[in-house]
């Protein structure tokens, strides 16, 4: 059986994202996955099996003991450049997620390091494929993705409200992320304030003890939700957002929410950054634009039959299927060539 090691900072089951994502995709293709955290939850020996074939480990030191060889290990963080040789690996894969800047800043050191050292790069936009091209043979841009069916399903559940939603009848506008520094406040502030008619629903934990910037009676914090519960939130929101600041992250960042808020056929308005397909959702260049598009959503207009189907549709040929097709595919035929060579 194939084999790959994951080195990731996000806990498997705690905001799920590309890195969790992806490794089902290897599962789903017939890999022995080991997906490494460091926070994770004590660990009985090397590693834990938590479902057929993937383990979960955090100890780098025991599980290497265990792993005498691994043929594919895929990195996210380059801050772990350093322990990918351990495993002899016959292919590195390095998963470039965003842009070393701000809150990432302490990638920046680490990141040509990686690109060295790895026989594979996949990038999540279009100005990170740009940056490492002039550096790497091996480059290919593969963005975002979403579990369309676990989305998707909010379009036909049939549920009672979740009971931490607002108990108003106003009209709400939905946030699926985290809380964090990274969301223009001011933005959300100017909207709250001019729209006290609707409320505006944050779901999501607070990052790093950070301190929402906003407290008015029309926006809700309902803190983290499970993975499994996140549709039935979707499927309440009229109208979803992507307030973003403006930044060397956000302008290279492929917003998995934007696919996600697709799969259920919502209206999605953006802060107007590249990664974000002006074909399929409405990008506001100022505040006043943002505030403009948020009153033609809430009150139907371009959200008929035809444009639910084509945000549905768009979401589909962007599931995380697709992108585990693509990378497997890549990193197979390296392993073809390798083959070939012996």
């Amino acid at each position: 059986m194939k084999e790959i090691i994951f080195i990731s900072d996000l806990p498997f089951n705690w905001m799920v994202q590309r890195p969790q994502h992806l490794a089902k995709q290897f599962l789903k293709h017939g890999y022995k996955v080991y997906y490494f955290n460091r926070w994770a939850e004590e660990i009985q020996g090397p590693a834990r099996e938590v479902e057929n074939n993937l383990f979960l480990f955090s100890n780098m030191n025991s599980i290497s003991s265990l792993l005498e060889e691994i043929p594919i290990v895929w990195v996210c963080n380059p801050k772990y450049v350093f322990e990918v040789g351990r495993f002899y690996p016959k292919i590195i894969v390095y998963d470039m997620l965003d842009v070393s800047s701000d809150e990432l800043k302490d990638w920046k050191p680490y990141v040509a390091i990686m690109r060295q050292k790895a026989d594979l790069i996949f990038c999540t936009s279009k100005r990170l494929y740009e940056e490492n091209i002039i550096y790497h043979k091996k480059v290919y841009l593969c963005p975002n993705g979403t579990d369309f069916e676990h989305f998707n399903k909010s379009m036909k559940l049939q549920i009672e409200r979740p009971w931490d939603l607002p108990k108003n009848n106003k009209k709400l506008v939905g946030y699926i992320g985290a809380i964090a520094s990274w969301l223009d406040w001011e933005l959300i502030d100017y909207l709250s304030n001019r729209n006290r008619d609707l409320n505006f629903v944050f779901v999501g934990p607070i990052l790093r003890r950070f301190k929402p910037l906003v407290l008015r009676s029309n926006v809700y914090y309902l803190g983290y939700k499970k993975y499994d519960d996140l549709p039935n939130y979707l499927k309440f929101f009229d109208v979803c957002i992507i307030p973003f600041k403006i930044n060397e992250i956000t302008l290279g960042c492929n917003p998995v929410k934007m696919y996600e808020y697709l799969s259920a056929g919502k209206p999605v308005i953006s802060v107007d950054i590249p990664e974000v397909d002006p074909s399929i959702v409405y990008i506001a260049k100022n505040y006043e634009e943002f505030n403009m598009l948020l009153r033609k959503c809430i009150s139907k207009k371009g959200n008929n039959e035809v444009e639910i189907s084509r945000r549905v549709e768009y979401a589909r040929r962007n599931s995380w299927d697709k992108r585990g097709e693509f990378v497997i595919g890549k990193i197979e035929e390296i392993l073809k060539e390798e083959e070939s060579k012996r």
